[in-house]
């Protein structure tokens, strides 16, 4: 792990009090990120679930604005007044991550939105604007289709004054799906000083989107909160979704190779936002998705890259305690499933797992078996 003195002396400390602050990289053991993150995206598919139809193709504008206005693709500050606007490029999708207490009810809950493209107009003085803006909510791992229960709106409020404060924006619908029941609460905010807006228009691609739903850090601007809270009678624990990009090149990565007894070998890759800052706590919880995934036995491989099959839930200490669990598309030697148990019982602070587990279709155990390797690497 690259971690910074700071990162070293707070881990000292935890035992001296609950709350600390530390400066280290959110990418796990070894990361990649700037342009070295935009390469590998560009090497790899650099996109959760980028074989189930999602291309994260980003090709400009692709539709209509909002009140029917079409920006072609190259909205400008004098299209929106004295307003602000969001810029939704087309194919815009935001995919949920560690959303649960435990892997299998965060399995349970993967959720991915598609956005409408087009170019949403949000004047300063509306109270209130409806907006049909969500075009698909996939829920499950059954990509259930989660209805609406009723319009979307943007509700408008200010912190600080009109003229030099800042001004939030906040997204509200319902969605239903069985008995699962997700309200989401998407928040744009635009600063303004001197009466003027500092940046009037935020575009949403991969980069904007690459954010920390889970983490409030109040000294770092945030323009982008995506989060749901949610209901599910199943798993009285999970309360609230979380969003960032599914598409992944904007995230630090972090391989990890996995060799397990008789012979058998596992890879993950993970992507995290960075963060200068992380308040490091045992309710912190670090915002990584996992990008891909390979299982082989006895000469085959399974390679999985479906969003819907791959789910991690964090603990404290950022990324360094994934509890894991990889969905085979096909069993492999009667294995449907391999999950790594992570978390504060089973992993110190980062230390690797000694054992992971063979289930079955129905993510019942078949067998533990032990882990003979853990290489992290970019």
């Amino acid at each position: 792990m690259r971690c910074d003195i700071r990162c070293r002396i707070g881990c000292c400390l935890l035992a001296l009090g609950p709350l600390f602050f530390a400066s280290c990289s959110a990418g796990g053991s070894s990361t990649d990120s700037g342009a070295d993150g935009a390469a590998d995206a560009s090497a790899d598919g650099g996109d959760i679930a980028a074989t189930d139809g999602d291309s994260g193709v980003r090709d400009g504008d692709g539709g209509d604005d909002a009140g029917g206005d079409d920006d072609g693709g190259a909205a400008t500050d004098h299209d929106l007044g004295t307003g602000f606007g969001l810029r939704v490029l087309a194919g815009t999708k935001v995919c949920a991550i560690s959303g649960a207490a435990n892997v299998r009810a965060a399995y349970r809950n993967q959720a991915r939105i598609a956005l409408r493209s087009g170019l949403i107009k949000l004047p300063r003085e509306a109270d209130t604007i409806e907006h049909d803006w969500v075009e698909s909510f996939e829920w499950g791992p059954e990509k259930t289709p989660a209805l609406a229960q009723g319009p979307g709106r943007f509700s408008r409020t200010i912190e600080g004054s009109a003229q030099n404060g800042t001004y939030h924006f906040d997204f509200s619908q319902a969605f239903k799906a069985g008995e699962r029941v997700a309200t989401l609460s998407f928040r744009f905010s635009f600063e303004v000083k001197n009466g003027a807006a500092v940046e009037p228009l935020l575009t949403l691609d991969d980069s904007t989107l690459a954010v920390d739903p889970w983490n409030d850090i109040r000294w770092q601007p945030r323009r982008v909160l995506l989060r749901a809270p949610m209901s599910d009678p199943q798993d009285p624990y999970s309360r609230e979704l979380g969003f960032i990009t599914c598409g992944t090149g904007a995230l630090a990565r972090t391989r990890v190779a996995v060799g397990i007894a008789g012979g058998d070998e596992l890879s993950l890759v993970f992507r995290c936002p960075q963060h200068e800052a992380v308040l490091i706590n045992l309710g912190t919880v670090c915002p990584c998705a996992m990008e891909s995934a390979a299982f082989s036995r006895a000469g085959e491989t399974r390679d999985i890259t479906d969003y819907f099959r791959l789910c991690m839930v964090s603990y404290n200490h950022c990324d360094l305690n994934q509890d894991t669990l990889v969905v085979l598309d096909s069993p492999l030697g009667g294995v449907s499933a391999v999950h790594v148990p992570g978390g504060p019982d089973s992993q110190q602070m980062g230390t690797p797992p000694t054992e992971l587990e063979y289930l079955d279709a129905a993510l019942s155990l078949i067998e533990t078996k032990a882990v003979t390797g853990w290489t992290a690497e970019p």
